[in-house]
């Protein structure tokens, strides 16, 4: 029960029972000593007295006067309070006076016999009574007269032993009850810095940190409070720098472009960075505590359910590949990259993961795939026809006319060839960190445009080409070949995705900082998914086997040429509704030109 009580309790507890303990010891410690002592001097005088009986009475016991000699046991008797009894006997043992009022115990005379030669004898008698008595016996001269048998009582030795020891015990007990009351206040002093260092840990544990306890003395508790105070500091030292460390660590996850996430051995998720929260549209609030059927699809949570299995299950990375919708609601094909980690004593803590979007990297693949395809048909196609018309000049039979439109013919698809060659020189360039090289100076491009209009409307008879060029000059810094590349590139794009008959419109418009071209169909148009890879290299919104041909290279060439001249380029379409080509470029502001 002891364990239950404070320790001011027990301070008192302890100093009630040192008292008591000590107060029992000394009792009974006083009491065997004075009483030995007191009856050691009451032998003695009990001694003396009976000496002095047989001197008195000697010539009584000599002449026989037992009158006296009863008179004399009977005197003394009343004289002294501690005399029982007195008891004469003669030379034969027998009976020749004594103190009793009427008879004595018959076998008192043997209770204590005094052998021969002796001076005294003392023996405890029991005469049936309460009182303890000491029988004294002497001898009366040599003893042959007669002895004299003296029976003393210590029932007032006894009473002034208790009284004795009552007194010390009364003044122990006031002592004790003053020690008390200094163990009361002692306890006090020494149990409330213990109480306010015990409340002090307690609000510790419950996440307290501001605390600092006075040292009121330098003792050991004074000491353990100042330890206390030194570990509190310490300990919010190490909390502050756990904090940071935290803070950069979590500002160093979230600054990592890629989605990261850390989950436990059950699988709930124990934090992410910034890029897993926004591929997927939640926060990190929402994330925590998680598992993977509350973050994905049935069908995903079942795949991540595995490959954890597996990790945890071999302890060993794995990587795998998915296909998942994030935030935005597209198919996005995703590496998952998943690793265990452990806890600082190196057991198992969880899972580590890392996704990797290779959305772009996929489509890249694919479409060059698919523009190694196309480049080998473009490239088939004009060699087919080259090759046939040397065949046919070879013949010695061929009149001038057939000779020069077979040399046309072998000429344009030559042509054709070598622009598609320059695409793939522009590209080279592009993919190494280049920009496309650009020779710029300072023209009007009026009458460049209207060439270029008029050339591309001569080879394209079934589309009705209006042109809205405004007159003047038009001076612009620009590269002319680079110019009529992205205008013939336009056109043609036009043109392949407008049904034949359908007007394409060809329009300039200036502006104080700038001249824009405008080139708009009224062809099939493009889906706004569409729209946002049109000037991706070897993207074909059409990559059907009846669509219209193309490397795929046209658009990302005239945007990287439009870049490099420090001008812009956009497009406007809707399905159906057809395609509008915004290309603006800046023009000089000096006021001489």
């Amino acid at each position: 029960m002891s364990r239950y009580l404070s320790l001011r309790a027990k301070l008192v507890v302890l100093t009630f029972a040192l008292l008591t303990g000590f107060s029992i010891v000394v009792g009974v410690y006083l009491k065997a000593h004075f009483a030995d002592q007191l009856l050691q001097e009451l032998l003695k005088r009990g001694v003396s007295i009976a000496q002095l009986l047989s001197t008195l009475s000697a010539n009584a016991f000599i002449e026989g006067d037992t009158l006296y000699l009863d008179y004399l046991a009977k005197d003394q008797r009343q004289d002294e309070e501690d005399i029982d009894y007195i008891l004469m006997l003669g030379p034969h043992g027998e009976v020749l006076a004594h103190s009793f009022a009427d008879t004595y115990p018959v076998d008192l005379p043997i209770v204590n016999p005094l052998p021969e030669g002796q001076t005294q004898s003392l023996a405890r008698v029991d005469l049936g009574g309460a009182e303890l008595i000491y029988d004294i016996a002497v001898p009366v001269l040599d003893g042959r007269p007669g002895t004299i048998h003296l029976g003393l009582s210590a029932a007032t030795l006894n009473d002034a032993v208790n009284s004795l020891v009552v007194k010390i015990l009364a003044a122990i007990a006031l002592t004790g009850v003053f020690a008390m009351g200094v163990a009361l206040v002692a306890s006090r002093q020494i149990a409330r810095p213990i109480t306010r260092l015990t409340e002090a840990v307690k609000a510790l544990a419950g996440g307290a940190r501001s605390l600092s306890l006075p040292v009121v003395v330098q003792d050991e508790v004074g000491q353990l409070i100042t330890a206390f105070n030194m570990m509190v500091e310490e300990l919010e030292r190490a909390e502050q720098r756990l904090v940071h460390q935290k803070q950069f660590l979590e500002t160093l996850l979230d600054d990592i472009p890629v989605p990261v996430f850390y989950k436990d051995q059950q699988g709930r998720m124990l934090g992410c960075n910034r890029a897993y929260c926004d591929f997927w549209g939640h926060d990190k609030g929402y994330v925590i505590d998680r598992e993977a059927v509350d973050l994905y699809t049935v069908a995903e949570a079942k795949v991540h359910l595995l490959k954890d299995a597996e990790v945890l299950r071999g302890q060993e990375p794995v990587r795998y590949e998915l296909e998942v919708k994030g935030a935005d609601n597209q198919c996005r094909k995703v590496v998952f990259h998943k690793a265990p980690f452990v806890d600082q004593d190196n057991f198992l803590a969880g899972i580590v993961g890392v996704m990797l979007d290779i959305t772009k990297e996929r489509r890249a693949e694919e479409f060059q795939r698919e523009f190694v395809s196309t480049v080998a048909h473009e490239f088939q196609t004009p060699l087919a026809t080259i090759i046939g018309f040397a065949e046919l000049l070879l013949q010695d039979s061929l009149d001038e006319k057939t000779t020069r439109e077979s040399c046309q013919a072998i000429l344009g698809k030559a042509e054709g060839l070598s622009g598609m060659v320059d695409e793939l020189l522009d590209l080279t360039c592009i993919e190494t960190g280049r920009t496309i090289r650009v020779k710029t100076q300072k023209i009007d491009l009026q009458p460049v445009l209207v060439e270029a209009v008029e050339s591309f409307r001569a080879g394209c008879p079934d589309h009705e080409l209006t042109v809205n060029i405004p007159g003047g000059p038009l001076r612009v810094a620009v590269d002319r070949d680079r110019l009529i590349q992205v205008v013939d590139n336009l056109l043609d794009n036009a043109v392949k995705y407008s049904p034949p008959g359908t007007p394409v419109a060809f329009d300039v418009v200036t502006e104080e900082q700038r001249v824009c071209i405008v080139v708009a169909d009224h062809g099939i148009g493009m889906t706004e998914e569409q729209g946002k890879h049109l000037f991706e290299k070897y993207y074909r919104a059409n990559t059907a086997n009846t669509a219209p041909s193309g490397t795929g290279l046209g658009l990302y060439i005239c945007k990287a040429i439009i870049d490099a001249h420090g001008g812009d380029i956009r497009v406007e379409s809707s399905v159906d509704h057809g395609t509008t080509v915004t290309v603006c470029l800046p023009r000089s502001l000096s006021k001489n030109e």
